[in-house]
């Protein structure tokens, strides 16, 4: 029945930043810009059904609510830790982090989970975020 999460919705202040990361930092092409009523909502294609979608809400955000390290206990009451991004092969984990230091984004890692290895970093949301490929 399932095929997937079709998306999943997050929240940025600045979509214009947002962009310039998940487009071109990771290189996930902005399929669909939803822009109405003064709501914007735009999607990022993951994979062929499965998207990362951003509804911008420039005020209403309170500073620092949204970082928080992978793995840490939060202490703002929320039930969001990170999000883990596949990756096909330890080459091609090599190559993100390269191509995110080269966008300036602080990359942890890698990290030998025993099951994966896994890089840490963070959007411009401060949203927790991890790749990880097979062992």
């Amino acid at each position: 029945m399932f095929t997937g999460v079709h998306h999943t919705a997050l929240i940025t202040r600045d979509l214009e930043s947002t962009t310039r990361f998940w487009r071109d930092a990771l290189g996930l092409p902005l399929t669909t810009q939803i822009d109405r009523d003064g709501l914007r909502h735009w999607f990022f294609q993951l994979t062929e059904h499965d998207a990362i979608a951003f509804f911008e809400f420039a005020q209403e955000i309170p500073d620092g609510i949204a970082s928080k390290r992978p793995g840490v206990t939060p202490t703002d009451g929320r039930h969001f830790d990170h999000l883990a991004l596949g990756v096909d092969s330890r080459d091609g984990l090599d190559a993100l982090g390269a191509r995110l230091a080269e966008h300036g984004v602080e990359v942890r890692g890698p990290v030998d989970h025993g099951v994966c290895h896994s890089i840490y970093f963070e959007d411009p949301n401060g949203i927790s975020l991890e790749a990880c490929c097979p062992q």
